[in-house]
């Protein structure tokens, strides 16, 4: 089992340097093996591997980008969602108009008429395409000024890279780049 492990670090180590090398992002970690963090795009991005008591290990994606001032908050619905969705009671429901978007996204916001108008077609796209990349939906949110998306714990460097690059262009998209 030890073996497993230590190959299994030495195999994710590999993909997460040749991701940091073809993004030109900064290689760190050394418990769980790497993490990735530096800027693509403009934007603040992070790669952990990630895990905890209550969670399963994962891969999390982390952009940053500037504040809506919105108050946004926008994940896949999924079962037992209503009820983690008290968490954000301050915040209202957002009816963006798309009855599909509106059904399979619980969106948020402090200023809800303004999140409507922002999140047109193109961003609800854009927010579609980094959710629907989401293995872990209760786990990945769309927020005001950050994007976290949880996937599956061993990506090898083409799926780092390629995850890491939709998600930078949902985020410019959401904030209007």
């Amino acid at each position: 089992m030890g073996d497993d492990r230590t190959a299994g670090r030495k195999q994710r180590r590999r993909a997460y340097t040749e991701a940091a090398e073809r993004l030109g992002v900064s290689l760190g970690g050394r418990v769980a093996g790497a993490s990735l963090k530096g800027e693509v795009g403009g934007l603040t991005v992070r790669v952990t591997l990630t895990a905890g008591e209550d969670v399963p290990t994962h891969t999390q994606y982390r952009v940053r980008y500037p504040s809506l001032g919105l108050g946004l908050k926008v994940r896949k619905r999924y079962p037992g969602s209503d009820l983690a969705a008290r968490t954000w009671a301050r915040h209202r429901a957002v009816t963006t108009g798309d009855p599909e978007f509106d059904e399979t996204y619980d969106t948020r916001a402090k200023q809800p008429d303004r999140a409507a108008v922002l999140l047109d077609r193109a961003r609800r796209e854009a927010v579609s395409a980094a959710l629907g990349l989401a293995a872990y939906p209760r786990l990945s949110t769309i927020g005001d000024d950050t994007l976290y998306v949880a996937c599956g714990p061993d990506p090898d460097a083409e799926e780092i890279v390629t995850t890491l690059h939709t998600l930078v262009g949902a985020a410019t998209a959401l904030a209007g780049r």
